[in-house]
This record gives structure tokens, C-alpha cells and sequence, in this order.
């Protein structure tokens, strides 16, 4: 899926999510290797220009996949970090949750 930024996302869901802050004109680092307290995660969005906000996009429910992005909502907690999840549902209305 390639995001109207010029860069190939993992889904459909994140394309929309993408293109979304790209037309609001939003900088963000999308699947950057970050190290938390010795843990390796790739947060989906990072907004630096809007207090370090990560925008985690939830699109599948199995149980290996809730596992692990489970555990990154822990990772990310436990260092303060502010999170917004957004799951298909959300898509529907991205334009109203990022503005």
C-alpha cells in the first residue's frame, strides 16, 4: 500500500491513516525502530510536532497479533508515552479523529 507521503505502509488501514496526516499536514516517522528500556518496538506514527503523540493502528484480532500489540501498549505506557489506538471502525471517521 503505498501513502500519498511517497512511502509504502503495511495496510489499508494505515494508508487512510497516512494520507490523513498528510493532507492536514502533519509530520510524523511511520514504522521507526525505537529502543524503550531495552526493548526493540516500532511505534506506527510518531507526531513529534504534537507532544510525542503515537498513533497505534489495531486492523487485525488474532490472538498472536493482540499478544504482541498488547505488550507494546505496555512498553509505551510504562514510558509515558502518549497513545492513540485506532481500529477499523475508526476509519470510517479518521477525519474527524485527526484533525
Amino acid at each position: 500500500f503505498m501513502a500519498k507521503a511517497g512511502h509504502g505502509v503495511q495496510s489499508e488501514g494505515e494508508r487512510i491513516i497516512a494520507d490523513r496526516l498528510y493532507e492536514c499536514g502533519i509530520d510524523y516517522i511511520y514504522d521507526s525502530l525505537i529502543e524503550i528500556d531495552g526493548e526493540r518496538i516500532r511505534p506506527d506514527f510518531m507526531l513529534h510536532g504534537l507532544n510525542d503523540l503515537i498513533i497505534e493502528y489495531k486492523g487485525m484480532d488474532d490472538f498472536e497479533y493482540n499478544e504482541k500489540f498488547e505488550r507494546k501498549l505496555m512498553i509505551l505506557a510504562a514510558a509515558g508515552m502518549r497513545v492513540m489506538v485506532l481500529r477499523p471502525k475508526d476509519l470510517e471517521r479518521v477525519r474527524e479523529v485527526i484533525v
